[in-house]
């Protein structure tokens, strides 16, 4: 997708170097490219409201501009101007034949049933969407109360939060619509209803499941029922639902509250009526908290972080996102996976926005020590590495990885193994990931409890960028590296 603002002064939808030099001939990309919607327009349009690119003086010459520049759909009012683009010699028909072979091969590539209306609604079509969220959620926090167990004690749980029985809020923005879903508290529901949680010994794990929103997501504008606290002193744990939602941070929403301004983020603190809420919960009862953050960007977790006993990042997790937490909840997931973000402690640790300088920025160059950094993420189970080895003529990291704990129900565990480059943070990044795997133990199988890894790196991700030339570069011959595996060891080469 092409954007709306201009690159070396040509507007990104009919920049011939851009989309022709750069995306086609060096990238060698091959699929279809549409336009940001009326981004077109900003080319030709006149307005006295809007600035506009005003770079051509009418619809057909930016037609013909853009089309001639490899876009080929648009989400605007322009493409109608295509023949008289034609008509006037701006852009030829073969020009207009090439782009409509290439969308309809993006078509032929779609499966053609998930569009038949007789076909709306059959999971059979589907991945399992369940599986797809449980792969994307984040262990951040857990000082034992996960996986939930110990079915004598837990008669009652309370799940509450302004993102426990949210449809909209799974979904993100620019969604299509699913032919089923589930929520989190759905989820528990259903699955005690179906007796998932129930032991032969202990009969069933939970009784009943206590709702109440609790709270807003980020204003005060809600209070709890009469017998909130009641049934909050009365549940053996809590599962919070909170975090931010599609409808607090997006593209030009209307929104204006403390934190919050048109879809961007003015602080990146949870919102101050859930940081409440929670502190309440724990002065109030002292019930074990388990906090489930839906969002779709870092949070910072600093002023709560303390107050809770785990923390789950569920992310907008899409149509069966209830399905995954449940089941993660309960320890019947093969993993979590680890953090695409780095998650600061508070607004405070972040730089000015207007600060292009990357010196503060992200894990690749901070110097403080983040809440969370990317890349976290904890487990279930325990693992170490052993016997970390390099091969410099291939670019190799070998080693083996030993399970060394288990807890939960599960047949198999997954690991995600990461090797970064550590660097000087001026001529190089500080920390950069260079290479990740997923590996996976058979729990069920004897001997299993290790797998040797073998992760070749991508000469492509230890280039550096040469202030000279103003290209990413390789090294020069004899600079040393350092490679670094989490928990894991550090390898030491020259280039």
């Amino acid at each position: 997708m092409c954007g709306y603002n201009r690159l070396n002064g040509e507007p990104c939808c009919t920049n011939h170097h851009l989309l022709v030099d750069i995306l086609r001939n060096r990238w060698h990309y091959d699929g279809i490219l549409v336009t940001d919607c009326w981004a077109l327009n900003d080319c030709w349009e006149p307005d006295t409201v809007i600035p506009r690119h005003r770079t051509h003086a009418t619809a057909a010459q930016a037609a013909a501009a853009a089309f001639g520049s490899e876009v080929d759909l648009e989400c605007g009012s322009g493409l109608a101007a295509l023949h008289t683009a034609v008509d006037s010699g701006y852009i030829s028909e073969a020009k207009i034949e090439e782009h409509l072979r290439r969308i309809l091969r993006t078509r032929f590539r779609i499966r053609p049933e998930w569009f038949s209306e007789h076909n709306h609604g059959h999971k059979s079509l589907y991945s399992d969407p369940a599986r797809v969220a449980s792969n994307t959620l984040v262990m951040l926090k857990n000082n034992g109360i996960l996986p939930l167990k110990d079915p004598r004690m837990m008669k009652q749980i309370a799940v509450i939060g302004p993102n426990a029985a949210d449809s909209a809020m799974a979904l993100g923005n620019y969604n299509g619509t699913p032919p089923y879903q589930k929520t989190i508290l759905k989820a528990f529901e259903e699955d005690i209803r179906h007796d998932m949680f129930y032991s032969s010994t202990y009969g069933a794990i939970f009784a009943s499941v206590y709702f109440d929103t609790a709270c807003h997501l980020a204003d005060n504008g809600y209070k709890p029922g009469r017998k909130f606290w009641k049934q909050i002193a009365k549940s053996d744990v809590v599962v919070f639902c909170g975090g931010l939602s599609p409808a607090l941070e997006g593209e030009e929403l209307q929104v204006d509250m403390p934190g919050f301004y048109r879809g961007d983020r003015t602080a990146i603190e949870l919102p101050a009526p859930q940081r409440n809420l929670i502190k309440q919960i724990k002065r109030r009862t002292g019930k074990p908290i388990v906090l489930i953050l839906c969002t779709g960007s870092a949070i910072g977790l600093e002023e709560v972080v303390d107050d809770v006993d785990a923390i789950v990042v569920a992310w907008y997790g899409g149509q069966d996102m209830g399905t995954a937490v449940v089941n993660a909840l309960n320890g019947f997931t093969d993993g979590f996976g680890r953090l695409p973000v780095t998650f600061y402690k508070s607004t405070a640790q972040l730089p000015e926005f207007e600060d292009y300088d990357m010196s503060r920025r992200t894990y690749r160059y901070m110097e403080e020590e983040p809440l969370f950094p990317f890349g976290f993420g904890l487990s279930y189970d325990h693992f170490h590495y052993d016997s970390i080895q390099f091969d410099r003529p291939t670019l190799t990291v070998s080693g083996t990885l030993v399970l060394d704990s288990v807890d939960g129900f599960r047949h198999s565990q997954r690991e995600v193994i990461q090797v970064y480059l550590e660097g000087d943070g001026i001529t190089a990044p500080r920390r950069q990931l260079v290479a990740v795997q997923n590996a996976t133990l058979e729990l069920i199988t004897p001997g299993r409890n290790r797998c040797r890894f073998s992760i070749p790196i991508a000469p492509f991700w230890l280039r550096r960028y040469n202030e000279a030339t103003g290209q990413m570069e390789l090294p020069p011959a004899g600079t040393p590296m350092r490679l670094s595996i989490p928990n894991g060891a550090t390898v030491d080469f020259v280039w």
